[in-house]
């Protein structure tokens, strides 16, 4: 009898500890890392990566400040984006801010988006890499995304931004 009830509790401990190792090493964050390729129009692609966030050196958390600062609260250092990609976004957005700075709000959600989209380290909650090629090099690069949003944050977006074509036709 004791030998049967050490058996069985060694036999679910057993079980546990698979099911712990399977959760934890399937755990993915990440659907992107790095810059894999550049396509015939000179826009970047990144590399698929199915793993957790990496660690953002001092440089790319620096860079991080200009447009993404939201995403270093409580100290976060780990992200789904190198330093190049916070290059890339941080250049992205200057363009889009030319135009979309005079609705503060607009800008705002706007840049939140696209260094959500880039660098969160939870990328895999909201997006899904739908596409993906191989380059010259063997690596493996994302071409297409599927986005989860709500219609909610679609519609409040959309609010925030609604009246910048209108004030883009008062200066033409």
């Amino acid at each position: 009898m004791i030998i049967q009830r050490h058996t069985t509790a060694v036999v679910n401990i057993f079980i546990f500890w698979i099911f712990v190792s399977l959760f934890c090493a399937s755990k993915q964050d990440c659907v992107w890392y790095g810059v894999c390729n550049t396509d015939a129009l000179n826009h970047n692609q990144y590399c698929s990566y199915n793993g957790t966030p990496k660690e953002m050196p001092e440089d790319g958390l620096k860079l991080l400040t200009e447009r993404c600062s939201f995403l270093l609260q409580a100290e976060a250092k780990n992200f789904c984006c190198d330093v190049d990609q916070v290059k890339i976004l941080n250049e992205n957005i200057k363009l889009a801010a030319a135009i979309l700075e005079r609705c503060p709000s607009c800008m705002t959600n706007l840049a939140r988006h696209i260094c959500e989209l880039t660098c969160s380290p939870n990328q895999s909650k909201f997006s899904k890499a739908a596409g993906t090629k191989t380059n010259d090099k063997g690596d493996l690069y994302v071409t297409s995304l599927d986005l989860h949003v709500t219609e909610e944050y679609i519609n409040r977006t959309y609010k925030s931004c609604s009246q910048v074509g209108h004030s883009l036709k008062l200066l033409f």
